[in-house]
């Protein structure tokens, strides 16, 4: 029946229905021509129609490509909808006369109708939702390579200005008959080439397209040691104990402690052995990343250097717990224990043995 009557009405319906699209205070329907919204209303009683026989999938189709065609304009998804909801409205007096003496006919239109309506709109929030998550990710994703650039200029542009400079000097120095002297600084000139081939390698696969979406915590790490440290040398094992997949919230947020710490070691500590530990309980997740490098005074830090502030930051975002252990000559230990109850389920996956990285 009410298929019906949206045939039978349609162009008077939408046609009303545009003029009060047209009448939103403050909404950008006001912006749009007429002819267009007219269109618009057009096309969605149609579908409305067509889903009657066709079913509901034919209201989330329509309801794609229109949630596309409205975001791209500018429109935001609570202005969608209350253009939707302005249907119920106009399509009333139809649905009243269409039912004449018979109020049970009526309600039950109207709730067909307006099960329709909350589907479309469903999907609208749906959909909305998802696109502005996929635009915030690209601009992190920019962000991110921005700050990989400015890394790439102020640590490997200096290291290799480093490696010019130390070398001019050893050739004025052996142009003179100083041969220890011209070593020495050699020396410094390898030294700083291989600072800037660290740093490289590091810059080349932090500029890869992220692996933790595919291959989670586990595989992310195994990519960052063998693709990383143990290509300049340290000896780095990971340890993974019982883990599967986990909600995506925590492995994020894990695997952003995991990184700043192996920053610290590979810019900072001069260690050459690298133990990373990851072990889950029904109620928790911990990892724990530790060097055997110079180490350092925590309260010399003040809690912000080194990248602790933003280990810390990231630790509460899931609720977790993050304590730093170390001291000079004692090397480093990142501890964090995540409760997984925070993040909700976990994830079914088979559990990864315990393995060296490589």
């Amino acid at each position: 029946m009410l298929a019906t009557l949206l045939r039978q009405h349609r162009d008077s319906i939408a046609a009303r229905w545009t003029e009060r699209l047209c009448q939103l205070q403050g909404s950008r329907y006001g912006q749009c021509a007429p002819e267009e919204l007219l269109q618009w209303s057009t096309s969605a009683i149609d579908a409305i129609a067509r889903s009657r026989d066709a079913g509901v999938e034919e209201l989330e189709a329509h309801a794609r490509v229109m949630a596309g065609e409205r975001e791209a304009q500018g429109f935001e998804v609570d202005e969608v909808i209350e253009g939707l909801l302005l249907l119920g409205d106009t399509v009333l007096p139809y649905v009243a006369g269409a039912a004449g003496d018979s109020p049970a006919l009526a309600v039950g239109m109207m709730r067909e109708l307006g099960a329709d309506m909350r589907v479309m709109a469903a999907q609208f929030a749906r959909l909305f939702a998802e696109s502005k998550r996929r635009t915030a990710e690209q601009v992190a994703v920019l962000e991110e390579r921005q700050r990989l650039a400015r890394d790439l200029h102020d640590s490997v542009s200096q290291s290799l200005y480093g490696v010019s400079m130390w070398a001019e000097a050893a050739a004025r120095l052996l142009e003179g008959g100083q041969i220890e002297e011209a070593a020495a600084n050699l020396r410094d000139a390898r030294n700083s080439a291989t600072e800037a081939l660290r740093e490289m390698r590091f810059l080349i696969f932090e500029l890869r397209p992220s692996i933790l979406h595919e291959d989670g915590l586990v595989g992310a790490l195994r990519a960052r040691l063998s693709g990383v440290e143990e290509r300049v040398g340290l000896r780095a094992v990971l340890r993974a104990e019982g883990i599967g997949r986990l909600p995506f919230v925590i492995e994020e947020a894990l695997y952003g402690i995991a990184r700043e710490a192996l920053n610290n070691s590979l810019r900072h500590a001069h260690a050459t052995r690298l133990d990373v530990r990851l072990q889950v309980s029904s109620d928790a997740v911990v990892m724990e990343v530790a060097d055997n490098g110079v180490g350092f005074n925590v309260a010399s830090t003040g809690g912000g250097g080194l990248g602790l502030g933003g280990m810390r930051e990231r630790a509460e975002r899931i609720g977790a717990s993050l304590s730093v252990d170390s001291a000079p000559r004692r090397g480093t230990a990142v501890r964090v224990r995540a409760p997984l109850a925070a993040a909700g389920p976990q994830q079914a996956a088979t559990p990864e043995k315990a393995v060296p990285s490589s």
